[in-house]
Protein backbone atom coordinates (compact mmCIF):
# COMPACT_ATOMS: atom_id res chain seq x y z
CA UNK A 1 0.00 0.00 0.00
CA UNK A 2 3.01 2.74 0.67
CA UNK A 3 3.34 2.58 -3.12
CA UNK A 4 0.51 4.45 -3.70
CA UNK A 5 1.30 6.88 -0.94
CA UNK A 6 1.26 10.50 -2.41
CA UNK A 7 4.16 12.15 -1.62
CA UNK A 8 3.95 15.05 1.08
CA UNK A 9 7.25 16.91 1.24
CA UNK A 10 6.87 18.29 -2.15
CA UNK A 11 6.49 22.42 -1.72
CA UNK A 12 3.33 21.72 -4.12
CA UNK A 13 1.39 20.29 -1.83
CA UNK A 14 -0.35 20.46 1.97
CA UNK A 15 1.53 18.00 4.26
CA UNK A 16 -0.91 16.24 6.04
CA UNK A 17 -2.07 14.84 2.40
CA UNK A 18 0.34 11.98 2.35
CA UNK A 19 -1.27 10.20 5.67
CA UNK A 20 -4.78 10.62 4.54
CA UNK A 21 -4.02 9.47 1.17
CA UNK A 22 -2.61 5.96 2.71
CA UNK A 23 -5.04 5.62 5.15
CA UNK A 24 -7.93 5.84 2.64
CA UNK A 25 -6.45 3.88 -0.03
CA UNK A 26 -5.79 0.86 2.72
CA UNK A 27 -9.27 1.10 4.15
CA UNK A 28 -11.10 2.04 0.98
CA UNK A 29 -11.94 -0.78 -1.45
CA UNK A 30 -15.13 -0.33 -2.84
CA UNK A 31 -16.56 2.16 -4.93
CA UNK A 32 -19.63 3.42 -3.09
CA UNK A 33 -17.76 3.30 0.13
CA UNK A 34 -15.26 6.56 -1.76
CA UNK A 35 -17.16 8.06 -3.75
CA UNK A 36 -19.60 9.82 -1.40
CA UNK A 37 -16.68 11.57 0.14
CA UNK A 38 -15.38 14.94 -0.35
CA UNK A 39 -11.96 14.50 -2.30
CA UNK A 40 -9.46 16.22 0.06
CA UNK A 41 -6.93 14.25 -1.12
CA UNK A 42 -6.38 16.42 -4.59
CA UNK A 43 -5.16 18.85 -2.27
CA UNK A 44 -2.24 19.76 -5.33
CA UNK A 45 -3.40 22.09 -7.73
CA UNK A 46 -2.82 23.17 -11.52
CA UNK A 47 0.62 25.02 -11.94
CA UNK A 48 2.33 25.26 -15.43
CA UNK A 49 5.89 25.20 -13.83
CA UNK A 50 7.56 20.94 -14.22
CA UNK A 51 7.52 18.88 -11.07
CA UNK A 52 10.66 17.99 -9.40
CA UNK A 53 9.20 14.43 -8.69
CA UNK A 54 6.45 11.82 -8.82
CA UNK A 55 3.77 12.87 -7.19
CA UNK A 56 3.03 8.82 -5.97
CA UNK A 57 5.88 6.80 -4.00
CA UNK A 58 8.16 5.77 -6.92
CA UNK A 59 11.22 4.43 -6.92
CA UNK A 60 13.58 5.41 -10.39
CA UNK A 61 13.94 5.21 -12.38
CA UNK A 62 9.96 5.75 -12.32
CA UNK A 63 10.25 8.94 -10.42
CA UNK A 64 12.38 10.12 -13.80
CA UNK A 65 9.54 8.71 -16.21
CA UNK A 66 6.98 11.08 -14.40
CA UNK A 67 8.85 13.96 -14.15
CA UNK A 68 8.97 13.36 -17.98
CA UNK A 69 5.49 12.57 -18.52
CA UNK A 70 4.85 15.67 -16.77
CA UNK A 71 6.82 17.95 -18.77
CA UNK A 72 5.05 16.93 -21.88
CA UNK A 73 1.80 16.68 -19.98
CA UNK A 74 2.56 20.74 -19.81
CA UNK A 75 3.21 20.64 -23.12
CA UNK A 76 0.92 18.97 -24.84
CA UNK A 77 -1.93 21.70 -23.00
CA UNK A 78 0.08 24.23 -23.91
CA UNK A 79 1.55 25.68 -20.46
CA UNK A 80 4.98 25.21 -22.03
CA UNK A 81 6.10 25.87 -25.41
CA UNK A 82 6.04 22.69 -27.90
CA UNK A 83 5.72 22.26 -31.71
CA UNK A 84 4.04 18.73 -31.81
CA UNK A 85 1.65 18.82 -28.64
CA UNK A 86 0.05 15.75 -30.26
CA UNK A 87 2.88 13.71 -29.86
CA UNK A 88 3.54 14.35 -26.34
CA UNK A 89 -0.18 13.54 -25.73
CA UNK A 90 1.06 10.21 -27.59
CA UNK A 91 4.22 9.40 -25.27
CA UNK A 92 2.34 9.95 -21.73
CA UNK A 93 -0.62 7.51 -23.74
CA UNK A 94 2.23 4.89 -24.69
CA UNK A 95 4.23 5.47 -21.26
CA UNK A 96 1.01 3.82 -19.70
CA UNK A 97 0.43 1.26 -21.79
CA UNK A 98 4.75 0.00 -21.92
CA UNK A 99 4.57 0.46 -18.15
CA UNK A 100 1.39 -0.61 -16.45
CA UNK A 101 3.14 0.88 -12.66
CA UNK A 102 2.66 4.63 -14.24
CA UNK A 103 -0.69 4.43 -15.04
CA UNK A 104 -1.77 5.55 -11.57
CA UNK A 105 0.81 8.47 -11.98
CA UNK A 106 -0.37 9.56 -15.22
CA UNK A 107 -4.36 9.58 -13.86
CA UNK A 108 -2.89 11.38 -10.69
CA UNK A 109 -0.73 14.22 -12.86
CA UNK A 110 -3.74 14.93 -14.71
CA UNK A 111 -6.14 15.58 -12.11
CA UNK A 112 -3.69 18.11 -10.43
CA UNK A 113 -3.64 19.56 -13.92
CA UNK A 114 -7.13 20.19 -13.66
CA UNK A 115 -7.52 21.56 -9.94
CA UNK A 116 -7.69 25.15 -10.18
CA UNK A 117 -6.88 25.37 -13.95
CA UNK A 118 -6.82 29.08 -14.65
CA UNK A 119 -5.82 28.37 -18.32
CA UNK A 120 -9.71 27.64 -20.15
CA UNK A 121 -7.39 26.30 -23.17
CA UNK A 122 -4.84 24.79 -20.79
CA UNK A 123 -7.76 23.04 -18.81
CA UNK A 124 -9.62 22.09 -21.91
CA UNK A 125 -6.85 20.38 -23.62
CA UNK A 126 -6.18 18.43 -19.81
CA UNK A 127 -9.80 17.16 -20.19
CA UNK A 128 -9.08 15.99 -23.97
CA UNK A 129 -6.03 13.76 -22.24
CA UNK A 130 -8.53 12.23 -19.82
CA UNK A 131 -11.00 10.99 -22.31
CA UNK A 132 -8.20 9.81 -24.32
CA UNK A 133 -6.34 7.93 -21.03
CA UNK A 134 -9.92 6.54 -20.01
CA UNK A 135 -10.73 5.06 -23.31
CA UNK A 136 -6.94 3.58 -22.86
CA UNK A 137 -5.56 2.75 -19.53
CA UNK A 138 -7.30 0.97 -16.68
CA UNK A 139 -5.58 2.39 -13.06
CA UNK A 140 -5.11 -0.20 -10.30
CA UNK A 141 -7.82 -0.89 -8.00
CA UNK A 142 -6.59 0.42 -5.07
CA UNK A 143 -6.33 3.75 -6.94
CA UNK A 144 -9.84 3.34 -8.71
CA UNK A 145 -11.94 4.77 -6.39
CA UNK A 146 -9.66 8.31 -6.07
CA UNK A 147 -10.32 8.40 -10.09
CA UNK A 148 -13.93 8.11 -10.09
CA UNK A 149 -14.49 10.36 -6.84
CA UNK A 150 -12.76 12.97 -8.85
CA UNK A 151 -14.94 12.64 -12.09
CA UNK A 152 -17.85 12.17 -9.70
CA UNK A 153 -17.01 15.74 -8.36
CA UNK A 154 -17.34 17.48 -11.98
CA UNK A 155 -20.03 15.79 -13.29
CA UNK A 156 -22.38 18.25 -12.15
CA UNK A 157 -20.90 21.10 -13.57
CA UNK A 158 -22.14 23.08 -16.55
CA UNK A 159 -21.38 22.18 -20.24
CA UNK A 160 -18.50 20.99 -22.03
CA UNK A 161 -16.76 20.49 -17.90
CA UNK A 162 -19.92 18.40 -17.01
CA UNK A 163 -19.86 16.40 -20.33
CA UNK A 164 -16.07 15.79 -20.17
CA UNK A 165 -16.29 14.40 -16.78
CA UNK A 166 -19.52 12.39 -17.64
CA UNK A 167 -17.89 10.61 -21.29
CA UNK A 168 -14.49 9.75 -18.75
CA UNK A 169 -16.64 7.83 -16.63
CA UNK A 170 -18.38 5.67 -18.93
CA UNK A 171 -15.06 5.14 -20.56
CA UNK A 172 -13.24 4.41 -17.15
CA UNK A 173 -15.67 1.37 -16.61
CA UNK A 174 -15.81 0.39 -19.55
CA UNK A 175 -12.00 0.22 -19.65
CA UNK A 176 -12.06 -1.30 -15.70
CA UNK A 177 -13.97 -4.20 -17.36
CA UNK A 178 -11.62 -4.97 -20.15
CA UNK A 179 -8.29 -4.24 -18.72
CA UNK A 180 -5.81 -1.81 -20.74
CA UNK A 181 -5.89 -1.55 -24.34
CA UNK A 182 -3.70 -3.59 -26.09
CA UNK A 183 -2.95 -1.08 -29.52
CA UNK A 184 -1.10 1.92 -28.97
CA UNK A 185 -3.15 5.58 -29.77
CA UNK A 186 -3.04 6.95 -33.55
CA UNK A 187 -1.89 10.38 -33.58
CA UNK A 188 -4.57 11.36 -36.43
CA UNK A 189 -7.00 10.46 -34.09
CA UNK A 190 -5.31 12.63 -31.41
CA UNK A 191 -4.85 15.47 -33.09
CA UNK A 192 -8.96 15.33 -33.83
CA UNK A 193 -9.34 16.62 -30.06
CA UNK A 194 -7.43 19.88 -30.91
CA UNK A 195 -10.77 20.55 -33.51
CA UNK A 196 -13.58 19.91 -31.36
CA UNK A 197 -14.75 18.18 -28.36
CA UNK A 198 -15.87 14.48 -27.61
CA UNK A 199 -18.46 14.29 -25.79
CA UNK A 200 -21.06 11.78 -24.20
CA UNK A 201 -23.78 12.55 -26.19
CA UNK A 202 -27.34 11.76 -24.41
CA UNK A 203 -30.01 11.15 -27.04
CA UNK A 204 -34.21 11.05 -25.83
CA UNK A 205 -36.78 9.21 -28.07
CA UNK A 206 -40.11 10.57 -28.09
CA UNK A 207 -42.48 7.84 -27.01
CA UNK A 208 -39.74 6.19 -25.13
CA UNK A 209 -38.37 7.11 -21.88
CA UNK A 210 -35.06 5.41 -21.93
CA UNK A 211 -32.23 7.57 -22.48
CA UNK A 212 -29.36 6.45 -24.90
CA UNK A 213 -25.79 7.50 -23.88
CA UNK A 214 -23.19 7.15 -26.85
CA UNK A 215 -19.86 8.42 -26.13
CA UNK A 216 -18.92 10.55 -29.43
CA UNK A 217 -14.75 10.73 -30.63
CA UNK A 218 -14.27 13.99 -32.61
CA UNK A 219 -14.23 12.31 -36.03
CA UNK A 220 -17.88 10.91 -35.47
CA UNK A 221 -20.40 12.25 -37.79
CA UNK A 222 -24.01 12.60 -37.02
CA UNK A 223 -24.67 9.81 -40.11
CA UNK A 224 -22.39 7.46 -37.87
CA UNK A 225 -24.41 8.31 -34.34
CA UNK A 226 -27.55 7.90 -35.97
CA UNK A 227 -26.28 4.12 -37.34
CA UNK A 228 -25.41 3.46 -33.43
CA UNK A 229 -28.70 4.92 -31.57
CA UNK A 230 -30.85 3.32 -33.81
CA UNK A 231 -29.09 -0.34 -33.32
CA UNK A 232 -29.00 0.37 -29.31
CA UNK A 233 -32.84 1.56 -29.62
CA UNK A 234 -33.29 -1.57 -31.92
CA UNK A 235 -34.96 -0.13 -34.47
CA UNK A 236 -34.80 -2.33 -37.91
CA UNK A 237 -31.82 -1.63 -40.41
CA UNK A 238 -34.75 -1.09 -43.27
CA UNK A 239 -36.07 1.90 -41.35
CA UNK A 240 -33.01 2.96 -39.26
CA UNK A 241 -32.91 5.91 -42.72
CA UNK A 242 -35.49 7.33 -41.53
CA UNK A 243 -35.02 8.62 -38.62
CA UNK A 244 -32.56 11.41 -37.92
CA UNK A 245 -31.09 13.60 -34.99
CA UNK A 246 -32.66 16.80 -33.62
CA UNK A 247 -31.75 19.27 -31.33
CA UNK A 248 -32.90 22.34 -28.97
CA UNK A 249 -30.90 24.44 -27.15
CA UNK A 250 -31.63 24.26 -22.82
CA UNK A 251 -30.07 27.11 -20.72
CA UNK A 252 -28.32 25.06 -17.57
CA UNK A 253 -29.14 25.54 -14.51
CA UNK A 254 -27.93 29.14 -13.27
CA UNK A 255 -25.21 29.47 -10.66
CA UNK A 256 -26.86 31.47 -7.61
CA UNK A 257 -23.99 31.34 -5.46
CA UNK A 258 -23.27 35.24 -6.16
CA UNK A 259 -27.08 36.16 -5.79
CA UNK A 260 -27.29 33.69 -2.44
CA UNK A 261 -24.65 36.07 -1.37
CA UNK A 262 -25.64 39.06 -1.74
CA UNK A 263 -29.29 38.34 -0.56
CA UNK A 264 -27.21 37.19 2.80
CA UNK A 265 -25.59 40.68 3.21
CA UNK A 266 -29.06 42.71 2.31
CA UNK A 267 -30.62 40.35 5.49
CA UNK A 268 -28.06 40.57 7.87
CA UNK A 269 -28.95 44.23 8.04
CA UNK A 270 -32.27 44.43 7.67
CA UNK A 271 -34.06 41.31 8.46
CA UNK A 272 -32.66 38.13 10.06
CA UNK A 273 -35.26 35.85 9.86
CA UNK A 274 -35.62 35.50 6.20
CA UNK A 275 -31.77 34.39 5.78
CA UNK A 276 -33.34 30.71 6.26
CA UNK A 277 -35.17 31.33 2.73
CA UNK A 278 -32.72 32.92 0.81
CA UNK A 279 -31.90 29.55 -1.13
CA UNK A 280 -35.45 29.57 -2.54
CA UNK A 281 -35.32 32.99 -3.19
CA UNK A 282 -32.42 33.07 -5.29
CA UNK A 283 -33.55 30.24 -7.57
CA UNK A 284 -36.83 31.74 -7.83
CA UNK A 285 -35.56 35.29 -8.93
CA UNK A 286 -32.19 33.55 -10.50
CA UNK A 287 -32.87 35.47 -14.11
CA UNK A 288 -34.46 38.70 -12.51
CA UNK A 289 -31.71 39.80 -10.38
CA UNK A 290 -32.60 43.49 -10.89
CA UNK A 291 -36.38 43.36 -10.21
CA UNK A 292 -35.48 41.18 -6.72
CA UNK A 293 -33.65 43.99 -5.67
CA UNK A 294 -35.40 47.01 -6.93
CA UNK A 295 -38.55 45.86 -4.69
CA UNK A 296 -36.51 45.41 -1.58
CA UNK A 297 -35.03 48.55 -1.83
CA UNK A 298 -38.28 49.92 -2.03
CA UNK A 299 -39.26 47.55 1.12
CA UNK A 300 -36.08 48.10 3.71
CA UNK A 301 -34.18 51.15 1.92
CA UNK A 302 -30.79 51.37 0.02
CA UNK A 303 -28.45 48.10 0.07
CA UNK A 304 -25.67 48.31 2.37
CA UNK A 305 -22.29 48.27 1.19
CA UNK A 306 -20.32 44.99 -0.11
CA UNK A 307 -16.79 44.45 -0.49
CA UNK A 308 -15.01 43.91 -3.79
CA UNK A 309 -15.26 40.05 -4.00
CA UNK A 310 -12.53 38.62 -6.36
CA UNK A 311 -13.94 37.80 -9.90
CA UNK A 312 -13.60 34.34 -10.81
CA UNK A 313 -12.25 33.77 -14.42
CA UNK A 314 -15.19 32.30 -16.78
CA UNK A 315 -15.02 29.87 -19.74
CA UNK A 316 -14.28 30.95 -23.18
CA UNK A 317 -18.09 29.64 -24.04
CA UNK A 318 -19.54 31.61 -20.99
CA UNK A 319 -18.04 35.12 -22.48
CA UNK A 320 -20.23 34.61 -25.41
CA UNK A 321 -23.50 36.05 -24.69
CA UNK A 322 -26.31 34.25 -26.52
CA UNK A 323 -27.90 36.49 -29.52
CA UNK A 324 -31.31 37.46 -29.03
CA UNK A 325 -34.20 36.06 -31.63
CA UNK A 326 -35.30 39.30 -33.66
CA UNK A 327 -38.99 38.15 -33.32
CA UNK A 328 -39.59 36.01 -30.04
CA UNK A 329 -43.10 35.20 -31.56
CA UNK A 330 -41.49 33.21 -34.65
CA UNK A 331 -41.89 29.55 -34.83
CA UNK A 332 -38.72 27.23 -33.82
CA UNK A 333 -38.68 24.46 -37.46
CA UNK A 334 -37.80 21.69 -35.77
CA UNK A 335 -35.41 20.13 -38.28
CA UNK A 336 -33.10 16.94 -38.36
CA UNK A 337 -28.73 17.72 -38.56
CA UNK A 338 -27.53 17.25 -41.32
CA UNK A 339 -25.67 13.84 -41.50
CA UNK A 340 -22.49 14.81 -42.58
CA UNK A 341 -22.04 17.59 -39.38
CA UNK A 342 -19.65 16.21 -36.73
CA UNK A 343 -22.15 16.34 -33.56
CA UNK A 344 -18.90 17.56 -31.08
CA UNK A 345 -19.14 20.55 -33.26
CA UNK A 346 -22.73 21.05 -32.68
CA UNK A 347 -22.38 21.01 -28.85
CA UNK A 348 -19.53 23.22 -29.35
CA UNK A 349 -21.98 25.65 -31.09
CA UNK A 350 -24.24 25.55 -28.00
CA UNK A 351 -21.99 25.87 -25.38
CA UNK A 352 -20.31 28.90 -26.99
CA UNK A 353 -24.20 30.23 -26.81
CA UNK A 354 -24.01 29.18 -23.01
CA UNK A 355 -27.09 26.17 -24.26
CA UNK A 356 -26.93 22.74 -22.88
CA UNK A 357 -28.03 20.72 -26.33
CA UNK A 358 -30.55 18.41 -26.09
CA UNK A 359 -30.68 15.74 -28.57
CA UNK A 360 -33.41 13.85 -30.06
CA UNK A 361 -33.46 10.88 -31.94
CA UNK A 362 -37.13 10.72 -34.03
CA UNK A 363 -38.11 10.37 -37.38
CA UNK A 364 -36.75 12.88 -40.10
CA UNK A 365 -38.70 11.31 -43.55
CA UNK A 366 -42.82 10.56 -43.30
CA UNK A 367 -43.64 8.58 -46.77
CA UNK A 368 -46.38 8.55 -48.47
CA UNK A 369 -48.83 5.71 -47.06
CA UNK A 370 -47.44 5.80 -43.75
CA UNK A 371 -49.55 4.18 -41.04
CA UNK A 372 -50.45 6.22 -38.00
CA UNK A 373 -48.35 4.45 -35.66
CA UNK A 374 -48.25 5.78 -32.09
CA UNK A 375 -44.95 7.07 -32.98
CA UNK A 376 -46.15 9.18 -36.08
CA UNK A 377 -48.82 10.79 -33.99
CA UNK A 378 -46.76 12.06 -30.96
CA UNK A 379 -44.46 13.24 -33.81
CA UNK A 380 -47.50 15.28 -35.16
CA UNK A 381 -49.00 16.20 -31.75
CA UNK A 382 -45.16 18.17 -31.47
CA UNK A 383 -45.92 19.79 -34.34
CA UNK A 384 -49.65 21.27 -33.83
CA UNK A 385 -48.71 22.33 -29.96
CA UNK A 386 -45.50 24.47 -31.79
CA UNK A 387 -47.20 25.82 -34.90
CA UNK A 388 -45.01 23.79 -37.23
CA UNK A 389 -48.27 21.66 -38.62
CA UNK A 390 -51.08 24.83 -39.17
CA UNK A 391 -54.65 24.11 -39.09
CA UNK A 392 -56.90 26.89 -39.11
CA UNK A 393 -60.62 25.52 -38.64
CA UNK A 394 -61.80 25.67 -35.01
CA UNK A 395 -63.23 22.48 -35.04
CA UNK A 396 -60.65 20.43 -36.24
CA UNK A 397 -58.45 22.17 -33.74
CA UNK A 398 -61.10 21.23 -31.47
CA UNK A 399 -61.08 17.66 -32.32
CA UNK A 400 -56.97 17.04 -32.56
CA UNK A 401 -57.06 18.59 -28.70
CA UNK A 402 -59.19 16.03 -27.64
CA UNK A 403 -58.27 13.68 -29.12
CA UNK A 404 -54.56 14.32 -27.71
CA UNK A 405 -56.01 14.11 -24.12
CA UNK A 406 -57.54 11.04 -24.34
CA UNK A 407 -54.09 9.39 -25.87
CA UNK A 408 -52.73 11.06 -22.84
CA UNK A 409 -54.61 10.00 -20.17
CA UNK A 410 -55.48 6.60 -21.59
CA UNK A 411 -59.42 7.34 -21.34
CA UNK A 412 -59.10 8.46 -17.69
CA UNK A 413 -60.44 12.37 -18.66
CA UNK A 414 -61.06 14.50 -16.12
CA UNK A 415 -64.66 15.69 -16.37
CA UNK A 416 -63.74 19.48 -15.62
CA UNK A 417 -61.33 20.78 -19.07
CA UNK A 418 -59.04 23.76 -18.05
CA UNK A 419 -57.21 26.23 -20.40
CA UNK A 420 -53.95 25.09 -19.16
CA UNK A 421 -55.02 21.43 -19.95
CA UNK A 422 -55.37 22.18 -23.28
CA UNK A 423 -52.65 25.07 -23.93
CA UNK A 424 -50.26 22.52 -23.93
CA UNK A 425 -51.93 20.50 -27.12
CA UNK A 426 -52.36 24.10 -29.60
CA UNK A 427 -50.43 26.61 -30.94
CA UNK A 428 -50.03 29.69 -28.56
CA UNK A 429 -50.92 31.31 -31.54
CA UNK A 430 -54.17 29.89 -31.65
CA UNK A 431 -54.88 30.21 -28.30
CA UNK A 432 -54.39 34.30 -28.52
CA UNK A 433 -56.86 34.79 -31.28
CA UNK A 434 -59.75 32.48 -29.57
CA UNK A 435 -60.80 32.27 -25.96
CA UNK A 436 -58.96 29.20 -23.65
CA UNK A 437 -61.74 28.93 -21.74
CA UNK A 438 -64.47 28.79 -24.02
CA UNK A 439 -62.01 26.54 -26.25
CA UNK A 440 -61.93 24.24 -23.06
CA UNK A 441 -65.79 23.92 -22.71
CA UNK A 442 -65.69 23.18 -26.36
CA UNK A 443 -62.78 20.78 -25.83
CA UNK A 444 -64.59 18.97 -23.11
CA UNK A 445 -67.72 17.86 -25.34
CA UNK A 446 -65.95 16.66 -27.69
CA UNK A 447 -64.02 14.45 -25.54
CA UNK A 448 -67.46 13.02 -24.14
CA UNK A 449 -68.41 12.09 -27.85
CA UNK A 450 -64.92 10.11 -28.17
CA UNK A 451 -66.17 7.47 -25.47
CA UNK A 452 -65.69 3.98 -26.55
CA UNK A 453 -63.74 4.51 -29.37
CA UNK A 454 -60.00 2.45 -29.34
CA UNK A 455 -56.94 4.03 -29.14
CA UNK A 456 -56.10 3.30 -32.67
CA UNK A 457 -59.06 4.62 -34.04
CA UNK A 458 -58.37 7.85 -32.45
CA UNK A 459 -54.73 7.46 -33.19
CA UNK A 460 -56.20 7.37 -37.18
CA UNK A 461 -58.87 10.11 -36.30
CA UNK A 462 -55.81 12.24 -35.52
CA UNK A 463 -53.40 11.54 -38.27
CA UNK A 464 -56.66 11.75 -40.76
CA UNK A 465 -56.88 15.44 -39.49
CA UNK A 466 -53.56 16.79 -39.94
CA UNK A 467 -53.30 15.30 -43.36
CA UNK A 468 -55.57 17.48 -44.32
CA UNK A 469 -53.30 20.68 -43.68
CA UNK A 470 -50.96 21.72 -46.40
CA UNK A 471 -48.00 21.50 -43.85
CA UNK A 472 -48.32 17.58 -43.13
CA UNK A 473 -45.10 16.30 -43.26
CA UNK A 474 -42.98 18.64 -43.95
CA UNK A 475 -39.77 20.37 -42.72
CA UNK A 476 -39.88 24.09 -43.23
CA UNK A 477 -37.23 26.46 -43.83
CA UNK A 478 -37.27 30.68 -43.64
CA UNK A 479 -36.66 31.72 -46.94
CA UNK A 480 -36.81 34.56 -49.60
CA UNK A 481 -36.97 33.61 -53.57
CA UNK A 482 -34.12 35.69 -55.85
CA UNK A 483 -35.78 37.89 -58.29
CA UNK A 484 -34.00 36.49 -61.26
CA UNK A 485 -36.51 33.50 -60.74
CA UNK A 486 -39.57 35.71 -60.53
CA UNK A 487 -40.48 34.44 -64.21
CA UNK A 488 -40.96 30.82 -63.13
CA UNK A 489 -42.91 31.74 -59.45
CA UNK A 490 -46.29 33.89 -59.26
CA UNK A 491 -46.37 35.69 -56.50
CA UNK A 492 -42.48 36.17 -55.65
CA UNK A 493 -43.17 38.61 -52.87
CA UNK A 494 -45.48 36.36 -51.08
CA UNK A 495 -42.65 33.52 -50.67
CA UNK A 496 -41.71 33.22 -47.49
CA UNK A 497 -41.39 30.18 -46.74
CA UNK A 498 -39.98 26.45 -48.33
CA UNK A 499 -41.36 23.37 -46.75
CA UNK A 500 -39.98 19.12 -47.93
CA UNK A 501 -41.34 16.49 -47.84
CA UNK A 502 -41.41 13.08 -49.68
CA UNK A 503 -43.72 14.81 -52.96
CA UNK A 504 -40.73 17.85 -53.39
CA UNK A 505 -39.66 20.73 -52.49
CA UNK A 506 -42.77 23.40 -51.72
CA UNK A 507 -43.27 27.41 -51.52
CA UNK A 508 -45.34 28.79 -49.12
CA UNK A 509 -46.37 32.23 -47.83
CA UNK A 510 -46.62 33.77 -44.73
CA UNK A 511 -49.41 32.18 -43.15
CA UNK A 512 -48.57 28.94 -44.84
CA UNK A 513 -52.24 27.87 -45.42
CA UNK A 514 -51.31 27.06 -49.16
CA UNK A 515 -48.77 25.97 -51.32
CA UNK A 516 -47.43 29.02 -53.79
CA UNK A 517 -45.29 26.41 -56.11
CA UNK A 518 -44.23 22.79 -56.17
CA UNK A 519 -41.25 21.57 -57.54
CA UNK A 520 -41.23 17.78 -57.44
CA UNK A 521 -38.01 15.50 -57.06
CA UNK A 522 -38.88 13.73 -60.73
CA UNK A 523 -38.34 17.26 -62.20
CA UNK A 524 -35.46 18.59 -60.62
CA UNK A 525 -31.91 17.82 -62.10
CA UNK A 526 -29.58 19.51 -59.78
CA UNK A 527 -29.26 20.69 -56.63
CA UNK A 528 -27.15 22.35 -54.15
CA UNK A 529 -26.21 25.03 -51.65
CA UNK A 530 -23.42 27.69 -51.01
CA UNK A 531 -23.14 30.66 -48.72
CA UNK A 532 -26.27 31.21 -47.58
CA UNK A 533 -28.74 30.22 -51.04
CA UNK A 534 -30.08 27.28 -51.84
CA UNK A 535 -30.41 26.24 -55.69
CA UNK A 536 -31.92 23.78 -58.25
CA UNK A 537 -32.13 23.14 -62.01
CA UNK A 538 -35.35 21.74 -62.97
CA UNK A 539 -37.67 20.65 -66.10
CA UNK A 540 -40.71 22.91 -66.76
CA UNK A 541 -43.16 22.53 -69.33
CA UNK A 542 -44.34 20.58 -72.32
CA UNK A 543 -40.73 21.03 -74.45
CA UNK A 544 -38.95 20.54 -70.63
CA UNK A 545 -36.95 23.40 -70.86
CA UNK A 546 -34.62 24.50 -67.77
CA UNK A 547 -35.04 26.35 -65.18
CA UNK A 548 -33.35 27.59 -62.08
CA UNK A 549 -34.55 28.63 -58.24
CA UNK A 550 -32.24 30.13 -56.01
CA UNK A 551 -33.99 30.34 -52.27
CA UNK A 552 -31.88 32.44 -49.73
CA UNK A 553 -32.06 30.97 -46.69
CA UNK A 554 -30.36 31.10 -43.59
CA UNK A 555 -30.43 27.33 -43.02
CA UNK A 556 -29.28 26.10 -46.31
CA UNK A 557 -27.34 23.10 -45.69
CA UNK A 558 -29.64 22.10 -43.16
CA UNK A 559 -32.18 22.36 -46.31
CA UNK A 560 -29.62 20.54 -48.21
CA UNK A 561 -29.47 17.62 -46.17
CA UNK A 562 -33.11 17.68 -45.64
CA UNK A 563 -33.78 17.68 -49.50
CA UNK A 564 -30.77 14.97 -49.60
CA UNK A 565 -32.47 12.33 -47.34
CA UNK A 566 -35.95 12.45 -49.09
CA UNK A 567 -34.05 12.09 -52.82
CA UNK A 568 -31.34 9.40 -51.62
CA UNK A 569 -34.96 7.22 -49.81
CA UNK A 570 -36.52 7.30 -53.04
CA UNK A 571 -33.86 6.45 -54.94
CA UNK A 572 -33.44 3.27 -52.83
CA UNK A 573 -37.53 2.69 -53.62
CA UNK A 574 -36.85 3.11 -56.97
CA UNK A 575 -33.99 0.85 -56.53
CA UNK A 576 -35.91 -2.03 -54.96
CA UNK A 577 -38.63 -1.59 -57.45
CA UNK A 578 -36.37 -2.31 -60.18
CA UNK A 579 -35.39 -5.51 -58.24
CA UNK A 580 -38.75 -6.64 -58.16
CA UNK A 581 -39.80 -6.17 -61.64
CA UNK A 582 -36.44 -7.80 -63.03
CA UNK A 583 -36.86 -11.05 -60.93
CA UNK A 584 -40.68 -10.76 -61.87
CA UNK A 585 -39.78 -10.85 -65.40
CA UNK A 586 -37.25 -13.35 -64.51
CA UNK A 587 -39.70 -16.14 -63.09
CA UNK A 588 -41.90 -15.10 -65.52
CA UNK A 589 -39.70 -16.18 -68.42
Amino acid sequence: ESFYQLRNDGSNFQSSIGSRMSTNIGKSKHRASIATKKPEYFGMTWSPEPIKESLLMLVEPLNTVAIQINKAILEYCGDLPCQFNDLQARFVLVTGLQTPLMIDEIYMQICKHLKDNEDPSSEDRAWNLMCLATQLLAPSKSFEPFLLTFLLTKMDKPLLIGNFARLAAVQLDKTLSIGTAKTLPDVDLIATYAKRPPILATIHRVHVSRILEIPVYPDVDVGEVVERACEFAEIPKQKASLYGLFVVGNKPKPNTDALENRLKNFYEHYDVSKLKHVNFIAQTWSEDEDTLFEQLREKYGPEPHRSKQPQKKIRFFAKTKTKKSENKKEIHFDNPIPWWVYLGDVYMHYALNGEDPRFTLKRKILRDMERPSAEIVLHMREKVASGELVVKDYKRVTDLASISLVLINKGNVPETITASMVSNEVSKTFLQRNDPKKFANNVSKAISGLKGISRQELQAKYYTICKQSPCFGMSFFRCRVGKSESSHVSDVEKVKFSGVNHAGIHLFGKGRTHIVKSFKYGDMKEYGAENGKFWIIYHFGEKRKLGKLTLFCKDCWHLHGVVYDYTNQLMEKNAIRASVQSVRRINWD
